[in-house]
């Protein structure tokens, strides 16, 4: 098995410290969460977010491996459609839609090792864009043009110093009949004209996709001429031209008819053709994708890229998030197949370890809906990461469970204990699990190992591993009878569990983190002690004695995940969102804040990678690279693009909470209902606003029982299941 290094990327000038910039001491690994705005210069392929830039080779050798650099001046944000590449080989610029433009720079720092630098650079406009709207590169002119709703064309020159640029408008002759909002637009070099086609229009009680397309030469008349309709239309289709083959390619699209009666949803994964010199041209599919993408980039002798998107489920089965690229090679009809990795999908409660030996990290099982009617049930897909090339890949099977202890042991295999499993019959209530399990990761196999009576069958137990003794450690969790506060060890040379009862233990804390500190040859118990209180304990080896260890000062609030620095005589801590702690084990013992971030990241596991850490997120699938010692900056969320309503935590529980996405303004309620279709519950979530959210649903009064959970938003709805405990 092949492993890989990589360090975070950091600017630093031969040795000399940075001390104007801040350390940039987290990395996130690709692929990117999101995919627009996306650009490339027949090289490479960028889309920005908050604090970075992500980068793709367009013909990478080997497995094409996403890079990530840390971006200083960054854009307040990215519109879709605001990027482009000016000139073949040249950086990106992004266009806001009042006109103003930045450029990214690359400044190489000129000392042997050293990584370069990178900002946006904001350039001389004058002028401005006659309207608002999608941007296309035109190099052959190097300039830029933008497109407003009634077909307004304005021109942005770039001039001989590459910080400046002027806006113009062009004479249009006559707007077009219907607004076109968000249309997809390109240049046809060969024939020298703009082409504009599909966007979303206005009616009465909302909008509707737009399929009208229309061509108008650069050169003059400036009058659009109308083309033959797309076949479906919609704010989130490419338009591309293919030189080889002289036509165009309509690609994806994810429309949204909402003109009264509640909107209707389409997803397209064609790509059809139109060619561009026949006299009576019709649309035709020339080829389908495994996805209806996010954003797709037509390569000159390369082929056709798609990006992300959705796959799309038949009939009522979930869509689901794509993160993978797929590549088209040039030809009449277009054949996709993968070219660079994707990720596994968004999803609450999946096994995740990592083991050191093998360089491996294991993402297997968790829970997430399995129909539009929000059915919910647990998966047992394998996913490995085995550093950033070739990174995440689906490598089988495992347990259908959510919620389990996941330790890895050391002959280089993963053991689980417990968790729920869940069919996605609706209103079905999870079962709770007793069993344990080996797992294979580079045999990818799993079996049940047949063990002795141990602990209740549960879910969110706390889990360690001891080397020195081969045992697994497991504290607490969640039984049909409720919290646990009991602690199990598990001889997997002989399979045995044996219940511990060390002294000195008091209060019981739940839910709490366990760690094995191997230096110091103890276990390791961080919980809340009071709500936004974290205490940390230590049992010998034996255990037979719980030890509080001083913790003065202000700590963490909460503690996801610890893990012992392997070189360090500290303990590091993950609270929410990134935000590491660490505990020295030496004198004076005080809490230090080493990151923080605000990113809503949620509840991460974090892992020592050999010196460094990683911390890993399963809503959606992210990992970062950290430095436990420094401070982490990790990007800012995007807005979310859809409407989303998830359980948060354990299901079933006392008093479940759910994490809601709006994408958007306006009004906002969760409501819940019981078996009989009684609403027993309700709450306006408006004030959230735009953004990610975790709520708790109902009060101590609700009895217990199965319910539907519904999200209203902008006239849209999402649902989800829930199990309340007594």
């Amino acid at each position: 098995m092949t492993r890989f290094r990589q360090s975070a990327l950091l600017p630093v000038l031969c040795g000399l410290a940075l001390t104007s910039q801040p350390v940039r001491a987290a990395t996130p690994f690709g692929p990117p969460v999101q995919f627009t705005p996306l650009a490339s210069n027949g090289s490479t392929f960028w889309i920005p977010e908050a604090q970075g830039m992500w980068m793709l080779g367009v013909s990478d050798p080997g497995v094409p491996a996403w890079q990530w650099v840390p971006v200083n001046n960054l854009p307040a944000s990215f519109a879709p459609r605001s990027l482009v590449a000016r000139a073949p080989g040249s950086s990106p610029v992004h266009v806001k839609p009042d006109g103003s433009a930045s450029m990214f720079v690359e400044t190489p720092l000129g000392c042997p090792g050293c990584s370069s630098a990178y900002s946006w650079q904001a350039m001389f406009v004058t002028g401005a864009p006659a309207a608002s709207g999608p941007v296309v590169a035109d190099p052959e002119r190097n300039r830029a043009l933008m497109v407003g709703p009634l077909g307004e064309v304005s021109v942005l020159t770039f001039g001989p110093v590459t910080s400046q640029g002027a806006w113009t408008t062009v004479p249009v002759v006559a707007p077009l009949p219907v607004p076109q909002f968000d249309a997809a637009i390109a240049v046809d070099s060969a024939r020298d004209q703009l082409i504009l086609a599909g966007g979303t229009s206005p009616c009465m009680f909302g909008q509707f996709p737009a399929t009208s397309a229309w061509t108008m030469p650069l050169g003059g008349p400036y009058q659009w001429t109308a083309l033959p309709s797309v076949p479906c239309g919609g704010a989130e289709s490419d338009l591309v031209v293919d030189l080889a083959y002289d036509r165009l390619l309509w690609v994806g699209g994810h429309s949204i008819f909402d003109c009264g009666g509640g909107p209707t949803e389409s997803w397209n994964t064609n790509v059809y053709g139109l060619s561009l010199t026949a006299q009576n041209p019709a649309w035709a599919n020339v080829g389908t994708m495994p996805v209806e993408p996010a954003a797709s980039e037509y390569v000159e002798g390369t082929g056709l890229f798609i990006f992300g998107g959705t796959e799309v489920g038949p009939g009522f089965l979930a869509n689901v998030e794509s993160r993978a690229v797929f590549q088209a090679s040039p030809g009449p009809s277009l054949t996709f197949g993968p070219y660079a990795w994707g990720a596994p999908r968004s999803r609450a409660g999946a096994q995740i370890a990592y083991h050191e030996g093998i360089d491996v990290l294991i993402h297997e099982g968790g829970s997430g809906p399995f129909s539009e009617s929000g059915d919910y049930g647990t998966f047992q897909d394998l996913w490995t990461w085995e550093g950033p090339a070739p990174g995440w890949s689906l490598a089988g099977t495992g347990p259908s469970l959510a919620n389990a202890a996941t330790i890895a042991d050391n002959t280089g295999d993963f053991i689980l204990f417990g968790g729920f499993s869940d069919s996605p019959a609706p209103l079905a209530n999870p079962v709770l699990s007793d069993a344990t399990w080996r797992l294979s990761a580079t045999l990818n196999t799993y079996e049940e190992i047949p063990v002795t009576p141990g602990p209740t069958a549960r879910q969110n137990s706390a889990a360690a591993y001891d080397p020195s003794t081969d045992r697994m450690l497991i504290y607490g969790g969640q039984d049909a009878g409720g919290l646990r506060t009991d602690l199990w060890s598990l001889d997997l040379q002989t399979s045995v569990w044996t219940e511990e009862h060390p002294a000195g233990f008091s209060p019981p804390l739940v839910p709490a983190a366990l760690a094995w500190d191997g230096p110091r040859n103890r276990l390791l118990l961080a919980a809340e002690s009071t709500p936004g209180t974290v205490v940390v304990w230590s049992a010998n080896a034996a255990l037979t004695t719980w030890t509080q260890l001083p913790t003065p000062g202000q700590g963490p609030l909460h503690a996801h995940s610890i893990a012992v620095d392997p070189s360090q005589p500290w303990l590091a801590v993950l609270d929410d969102s990134l935000k590491l702690w660490k505990l020295p084990f030496d004198p004076p013992h005080q809490w230090e804040l080493i990151s923080r971030t605000p990113r809503p990241l949620g509840r991460g596991r974090l892992f020592f990678r050999d010196a460094r850490g990683l911390v890993v997120y399963d809503s959606p699938p992210q990992i970062f690279d950290v430095d436990a010692r420094g401070t982490v900056g990790v990007p800012n969320p995007l807005p979310p693009t859809r409407l989303s309503v998830r359980i948060a935590g354990a299901n079933p529980s006392r008093i479940p909470r759910v994490e809601l996405s709006l994408p958007g303004g306006g009004s906002a309620r969760l409501e819940l209902f019981d078996l009989a279709g009684r609403r027993v519950w309700s709450r306006d979530v408006t004030g959230l606003g735009i953004g990610v959210h975790t709520v708790a649903v109902g009060d101590p009064s609700l009895a217990a029982g199965v319910y539907g959970l519904r999200l209203l938003h902008a006239g849209e709805q999402r649902t989800a299941k829930m199990v309340v405990l007594p």
